[in-house]
């Protein structure tokens, strides 16, 4: 791999994952799929090209993990004519709407309906079954015997978006649906369509008698086209770029496929492809460029006369980096193409007319704390488009810090803007520091509880929120550490890898594993790319008196396995929520161990019981419990249980 490639793909990564955390990019549609062009050309057996987007594994909601038995696949792309017919080998082809929505398997057998996942990483989603079948457009039942899987798009039609309630509505249909489909109350879901377009495991050797089956058991599929001419599939899609926005629903391109079937991959059809639609834009004149931080990351953003964009009105897009910048060679003045990637995200797209004499500088010093700042560089020494401060108690980056140690362990209470209120006025500095008020000095206290919005009751309730996390698990710990693209299940993946030779891990048995050399540690572990790899030991090696500092505040238990001592609750799983009285969740959760259960965080089809000591309560997860058939039972009822 040069490093050329190796610093691209590192960019798609980024990308990918940015989008499928919070739904924004890094990249353009346009320069993301010119980008991913380059290395498919170039490096065409390179292990990016052999992944599909998915969600980010610290980010997944609580239905219950499945394996696709069927995976779902991600289509290859065109933008142009000259694209398609690079690909079309002039056959007869299908030509069908792509939905601009949330991939779903469907499994019946016996001709009832069992499972509904979610596309995911394309082999493993999340079965949302408790949601699906309120939905539009899916049968409980069908008349049919034998096993069928189905594959389908989750929609919010825009008149059915009209129809909700107006506190309901997300800025759009598309992003509306997206978070409705997988809420655990599953509220809105009667909102929501499925759209049917083809079946997974079926024996037909044509599209057209899939579709014909559909139909006969009730399903309404997804139209289509029945083409076999150039022209007639080039004016299709001209015709349906213009028209689009006439229909009750959001697609972003069309799905081309032959009318008989050929063997595939999975991953991406070769013999499938989707020919994209231009995003929606609109133009306007470069005014201003401010740099905007996060993290570390520093980023210009243009500001612009405010013009209206599928239907709402803007004044601001994402210019990337200065790469982007030099490469549209814009300045100040500039007239420029705006777009909306997905409907949501503004970017500009390109310089309609150079208008204007003013660069665009980049700023000397961060605009957050005045630090120095450059480029930062890969592991192959490469320099990275990004502009990053350089220094580490920069506030932007301190507070994103901390805010991640509070989600890692899900404390309630502390708000974002509590935290630059304490950094602002000079009590913190570190995400060392901010634990420590845990246990403040009184001198401390007292300035803390002098801040104009901080009262007795605030500070209090932050004291109790930290104190949660000073007694930790490991896996716990090294989560909260914020190095990048290493959440949660990633550490209980190498704890519990270690742990195959280990009756106890103990920190410093994760922190000499992450150290070996690739192929002799980390390599072993499914999903660790020699990459993340050497990116995780650079992370280790340069915070460790970080690490340290943070070890001088949180007591980190070491993982074990409580010995068994009976099996009286063999064949059982459990999950806690809420405080319990008599012991804390971590001991409750050793005793089930201990008698031979299964503990699970999260409340999934086929967990037993629910432990809580508000039974009653309307929080998500007694919602799902009672969704799932789950047991909810007291803290009494436990200990009678584990008795």
């Amino acid at each position: 791999m040069t490093p050329t490639i190796a610093k691209i793909v590192l960019e798609l990564r980024e990308s990918d994952a940015s989008y499928y955390k919070d739904g924004t990019s890094t990249l353009t549609d346009k320069e993301y799929d010119t980008k991913k062009d380059f290395v498919r050309k170039l490096d065409p057996t390179n292990p990016y090209l052999l992944e599909i987007g998915h969600e980010r594994a610290e980010l997944v909601t609580e239905w219950a993990k499945v394996k696709h038995e069927y995976p779902l696949g991600s289509l290859n792309k065109c933008n142009t004519v000259a694209e398609f017919k690079s690909w079309w080998d002039g056959l007869s082809v299908l030509i069908e709407h792509k939905f601009d929505g949330l991939s779903i398997a469907l499994t019946y057998e016996e001709g009832k309906l069992i499972k509904a996942v979610t596309r995911g990483n394309g082999e493993e989603g999340d079965d949302i079954l408790a949601n699906v079948v309120k939905m539009q457009g899916v049968r409980k039942e069908i008349p049919f015997k034998d096993k069928l899987v189905i594959r389908g798009e989750i929609l919010l039609k825009h008149s059915d978006w009209l129809k909700m309630p107006v506190e309901d509505r997300g800025k759009n249909p598309r992003n509306t649906a997206s978070g409705a489909a997988k809420e655990l109350n599953g509220s809105k879901c009667k909102y929501l369509t499925v759209m049917i377009y083809t079946v997974l495991n079926s024996k037909n050797e044509s599209e057209l008698e899939d579709l014909n089956l559909l139909k006969k058991l009730g399903f309404d599929p997804i139209g289509y086209i029945h083409l076999h001419d150039i022209l007639e599939i080039e004016k299709m899609y001209e015709d349906t770029t213009k028209l689009r926005t006439e229909l009750d629903f959001d697609i972003d391109g069309l799905v081309i496929k032959p009318v008989i079937k050929k063997k595939d991959e999975w991953k991406f059809p070769k013999f499938q492809i989707a020919w994209k639609f231009p995003h929606p834009s609109t133009s306007s004149y470069l005014r201003k460029v401010i740099w905007q931080v996060s993290g570390d990351r520093i980023s210009p953003v243009a500001e612009f006369d405010p013009v209206e964009l599928d239907g709402v009105t803007i004044n601001r897009a994402s210019l990337h980096n200065m790469d982007y910048i030099k490469a549209l060679n814009i300045k100040i003045g500039d007239k420029i193409e705006i777009t909306r990637r997905n409907q949501v995200i503004p970017q500009v797209e390109s310089v309609l007319e150079h208008l204007g004499t003013e660069d665009i500088e980049q700023p000397d010093s961060c605009p957050c704390c005045g630090g120095a700042v450059g480029f930062d560089t890969n592991v192959n020494e490469v320099e990275m488009a990004w502009l990053v401060c350089q220094n580490p108690h920069c506030s932007a980056k301190v507070i994103k810090n901390i805010i991640k140690w509070l989600e890692v362990h899900d404390t309630k209470g502390v708000a974002e803007k509590t935290v630059e209120m304490l950094y602002e006025n000079g009590i913190i500095s570190s995400l060392p520091d901010f634990l420590k008020l845990g246990n403040p000095p009184i001198i401390k206290e007292k300035a803390i509880i002098g801040i104009e919005g901080m009262g007795e009751r605030s500070f209090q309730i932050l004291k109790e929120q930290i104190q949660k996390t000073l007694d930790c698990d490991l896996i716990l710990f090294f989560a909260g550490l914020n190095a990048s693209g290493f959440g949660k299940r990633m550490w209980e993946r190498i704890v519990k890898y270690i742990q195959i030779d280990k009756d106890v891990v103990t920190k410093e048995d994760v922190i000499e594993f992450i150290k070996l050399p690739y192929a002799k540690g980390l390599g072993h572990i499914e999903g660790f790319a020699e990459t993340s790899t050497l990116e995780l030991q650079r992370y280790m090696d340069s915070h460790f008196f970080y690490i340290e500092k943070m070890l001088e505040v949180v007591k980190v238990r070491d993982y074990s396995k409580p010995s068994l001592t009976s099996e009286t609750l063999k064949g059982k799983s459990f999950c806690f929520t809420g405080e319990l009285d008599s012991m804390g969740r971590k001991e409750a959760q050793d005793a089930v161990l201990r008698n031979g259960g299964d503990v699970k965080s999260s409340v999934t089809k086929g967990l037993t019981y629910l432990v809580t000591n508000d039974t009653t309560s309307g929080s998500s997860k007694n919602k799902k419990a009672q969704q799932v058939g789950t047991a909810i039972i007291s803290e009494a009822e436990f200990l009678t249980l584990i008795k």
